[in-house]
């Protein structure tokens, strides 16, 4: 095997883009019950250069619900079977998995890396879980850029009378399912022969790329309870049971809660509550029990000023309870980038909690873990996306708050006193609503480097110096304003007596997307609204060569309207770019591209300015 192995090597292309090939890879879970299974893994990859050298380590991740049995592997030369270093002590780093938290989560990693290219590393491991499981691991053969696939494969273990439900991603044939001899059946997928992927394709998620298969129990035990997932109701209800009794006050929190909500009506109550949770606790990573899903108590919480998104969001249900105001906790997958629920796989999905409010007319959500997010306000991170709604007998999927183009919008406006030397002053006003409003929430707990930082990427001038900034939000509005004066050098480029100037200052939008095909949708995840002003007063004696014809675009994507006018001696560039959220077909891929770079061009349009005669 491994002369045949050198060969291969030899006669590899000169132009592979490969870093690295898993030659053969296997999973196998076998559950024994509805308390424990075992997972073995093998992996056989060879390293051809430094970018592959990531899947020449390992991670086992257990806590004490899990054991890891066996963890183990050895480096090859491609032209031997014989072992140059086996895994030893040094090799392997023992750590939690949440660093600045609180958790009996733990992470082994294995490191077999050597510095020696091209080379070969076996590495095999045993984990048991014992005390009771939500889901069995999931299987992802081609989840490596430049990694082409030999072999892998998925195997499920499952003894008699344990219904499963499967979820397979971009699989290409049917499941093998055999009868044991003993009882029970074997499910086992297989892949052979993937080709390396050089690169994921933009605007649409990773993990929606590549072949997934997740297995889970339809009835399940953890720790010492029991649930089932036949349903989001039921999986709800399960959650709903574990923590229904960590709601109750202490005696100093109901005086305290009693006393905020005084005179008060429902919004002020509210705002009330909310405010006096953000201002005397802190957020604090805690995965401690039952897989991170059952909260601490509001009264531990109280006393300790400080929780977990769990703890903070039963905290204040609690509260908001105490005071008469419905409210329950929403599970939820948290993240910039939205990651899409699978309505027809019950289980788990979600990594953070947050709360809804619901009222006659709307529904209150309530971030608990931030101290600056205003009552209402989820933003980016938990807004428009499908969460696990927790309620008695009734839980159920919901829709977030949903971020429209009417709610998202960015307006920027600058006044710049353009002289014949390329020197510019500049007043700038800049005004973010809806999902660009949470960039700033935080904008006061930044250092001034930071800040300072933040100004000068938002600009594509070269050259600038910041003289005064200025913000102010207006919290119930989602709305934050900055106002920026800055002195810009060189911002015309000279030829004789001409001037060339670009009238956008501000970020360019567009860009030149590379690429001849496509294999999946194109998705644009948030709708938005953007609109510039920039009015140059040119320098006494210059006026434009020739006005560019207005730019006008219409397409499923968005619009843009963008043009220019002489107002007197001032140059007025304006622009307006919408941009539509949807999942567009892949055939759409060459529309959307030109789309694309004609905003892009657009957007560095550039002007010619000469001497008035």
């Amino acid at each position: 095997m491994s002369v045949l192995l050198y060969l291969f090597w030899l006669i590899l292309p000169q132009s592979s883009t490969a870093d690295a090939m898993i030659l053969q890879e296997k999973l196998g879970v076998k559950v024994e019950s509805p308390m424990s299974y075992t997972v073995t893994r093998e992996r056989d990859v060879m390293i051809f250069n430094a970018e592959g050298a990531h899947l020449a380590e390992d991670y086992l991740f257990y806590d004490d619900g899990g054991s890891i049995v066996s963890f183990k592997g050895a480096v090859y030369n491609l032209n031997s079977d014989t072992p140059v270093r086996k895994s030893k002590q040094k090799d392997f780093i023992d750590r939690s998995i949440y660093n600045g938290g609180v958790s009996d989560y733990r992470v082994r990693r294995l490191d077999m890396t050597s510095g020696n290219y091209p080379y070969r590393v076996k590495i095999v491991s045993k984990i048991r879980v014992k005390k009771g499981f939500l889901s069995l691991p999931s299987w992802n053969p081609d989840r490596y850029l430049r990694t082409p696939v030999k072999s892998s494969i998925f195997e499920v273990q499952l003894p008699a009378d344990y219904p499963v439900t499967v979820a397979e991603q971009n699989y290409p044939t049917a499941v093998e399912e055999t009868a044991l001899e003993k009882g029970g059946r074997l499910l086992k997928w297989a892949v052979n022969d993937l080709e390396a992927r050089d690169q994921w394709e933009d605007y649409y998620p990773k993990n929606k790329q590549s072949i997934t298969v997740s297995v889970v129990p339809q009835h399940f035990s953890y720790g010492n309870t029991v649930g089932n997932n036949a349903s989001w109701q039921t999986f709800g209800q399960w959650y709903f049971e574990l923590n229904k009794d960590k709601y109750s006050l202490p005696v100093a929190l109901q005086e305290k809660t009693a006393e905020l909500v005084k005179d008060k009506d429902r919004a002020s109550a509210i705002q009330a509550i909310y405010q006096w949770v953000q201002k005397n606790n802190r957020y604090v990573s805690i995965q401690i029990g039952i897989g991170g899903f059952e909260s601490a108590p509001s009264a531990l919480t109280f006393s300790r000023g400080y929780g977990d998104c769990k703890a903070l969001t039963t905290l204040t249900k609690g509260m908001l309870n105490y005071a008469g105001i419905a409210a329950d906790p929403v599970l939820v997958y948290g993240g910039q980038a939205k990651r899409e629920v699978d309505a027809g796989m019950v289980n788990n999905q979600f990594n953070h909690v947050i709360l809804a409010l619901p009222n006659a007319q709307d529904t209150t959500w309530l971030e608990c873990t931030s101290d600056t997010s205003p009552v209402g306000y989820l933003g980016a991170f938990t807004g428009d996306r499908y969460g696990l709604y927790i309620k008695d007998q009734g839980s159920g999927l919901v829709k977030t708050k949903q971020y429209t183009l009417s709610d998202n919008i960015l307006m920027n406006r600058a006044e710049m006193q353009l002289q014949a030397n390329g020197t510019a002053i500049g007043e700038i006003e800049k005004t973010y609503q809806g999902v660009y409003f949470g960039e700033f929430l935080n904008w006061n707990q930044r250092t001034q480097k930071e800040q300072k930082a933040y100004y000068y990427s938002s600009l594509r001038m070269k050259s600038f110096t910041l003289q005064a900034h200025e913000e102010s939000d207006e919290m119930a509005q989602f709305i934050h304003r900055k106002k920026i004066n800055i002195e810009a050098s060189n911002t015309v480029k000279k030829a004789g007596a001409k001037l060339f100037l670009t009238p956008n200052i501000f970020q360019n939008m567009g860009e030149q997307i590379k690429g001849d095909s496509r294999h999946f949708p194109i998705q644009q995840s948030q709708s938005f609204d953007q609109h510039n002003v920039v009015r140059w007063h040119l320098p006494a004696g210059y006026h434009p060569h020739k006005l560019p014809e207005p730019v006008e675009l219409k397409s499923p994507f968005g619009t843009y309207h963008g043009r220019y006018e002489m107002q007197g001696n001032v140059l007025v560039w304006t622009r307006n770019y919408q941009y539509t959220a949807g999942k567009f077909p892949a055939d759409d891929f060459e529309a959307f591209k030109a789309f694309e770079k004609a905003i892009y061009r657009a957007e560095k349009t550039r002007l010619m300015l000469v001497p008035t005669t």
